[in-house]
């Protein structure tokens, strides 16, 4: 939907539910689209489905499709965040970022025992306009609640080995451990960059 000119009205005019949701109802919702300081079109991409690990070996905490059409331009990416908890236990839990088959591992074999323990990541991915897409974002996780987080950050780090964003791409988080639901997302939410 997009913005449209609006109506001028004429005395006597019947208004309709149909006049009205073309001109106001329609015109609110493209006011209310996000749009960040720079002005420009920030739009929930995905809101994916997650799951926690199964067992042993890498398993998909959570998947969406990064459409190549639009991020085909120089700094078009997507700001994506996952929450959610590990496991009071000593197993080793790993949690990667995937673009396609390339990944960058975000957590690797984190074995404590913390009680209430919450991770969050929140990660901006850009295509630099070669074959590469850069990360920046950082990873909070390892406290019970209320003490201070271990907080890990990336600036920048290149992804190289992606056949740039004209076609598809399937963007996922994965998680290896040891037992179910050892590590356990509870929300992924995406915006789109253009």
């Amino acid at each position: 939907m997009a913005w449209s000119t609006p109506r001028t009205w004429n005395s006597g005019e019947t208004v309709t539910a149909a006049l009205m949701n073309a001109h106001l109802r329609d015109q609110l919702n493209v006011l209310k689209t996000k749009i960040d300081d720079n002005g420009l079109l920030r739009t929930l991409y995905a809101g994916p489905a997650v799951a926690g690990n199964v067992t042993t070996g890498e398993d998909t905490l959570t998947s969406f499709t990064a459409t190549g059409g639009n991020l085909s331009a120089l700094g078009h990416g997507f700001d994506v965040m996952l929450n959610g908890s590990l496991a009071n236990n000593t197993n080793a839990k790993t949690i990667r970022f995937k673009v396609g088959s390339i990944s960058l591992t975000l957590l690797s074999a984190y074995a404590a025992a913390v009680a209430g323990n919450r991770f969050m990541i929140r990660l901006q991915v850009t295509w630099d306009g070669n074959t590469a897409c850069r990360v920046s974002g950082w990873m909070s996780y390892g406290a019970a609640q209320g003490a201070t987080p271990i907080l890990l950050q990336w600036g920048g780090n290149q992804m190289a080995g992606l056949s740039g964003w004209s076609a598809d791409q399937t963007v996922s988080f994965t998680g290896e451990a040891t037992a179910t639901n050892d590590i356990l997302p509870t929300e992924c939410v995406v915006n789109a960059i253009r």
